[in-house]
């Protein structure tokens, strides 16, 4: 997934940005993806679940970098 989906213009200049990204959709997508590459054939969306949550990013180079999150939220709702 790229990030041009969640951030529109450079990042890195120390202001905080927001992101609110329906989950939900997003892994209906990963799961057909996954099913068009021929894995998870008997899965339903259903079937899913989160059990973990990790975040992270890549900087090529030898840089003095730091990321600060603060309001993380997931919510959910039962169907």
């Amino acid at each position: 997934m790229r990030a041009k989906r969640f951030w529109k213009g450079r990042t890195g200049d120390g202001s905080w940005r927001k992101l609110d990204a329906d989950l939900t959709s997003l892994i209906g997508e990963a799961l057909v993806i996954a099913r068009d590459h021929g894995h998870l054939k008997n899965t339903r969306f259903e079937d899913l679940a989160f059990t973990t949550f990790n975040v992270g990013w890549e900087i090529p180079g030898p840089y003095d970098a730091a990321a600060e999150i603060r309001g993380l939220s997931m919510q959910g709702q039962e169907k």
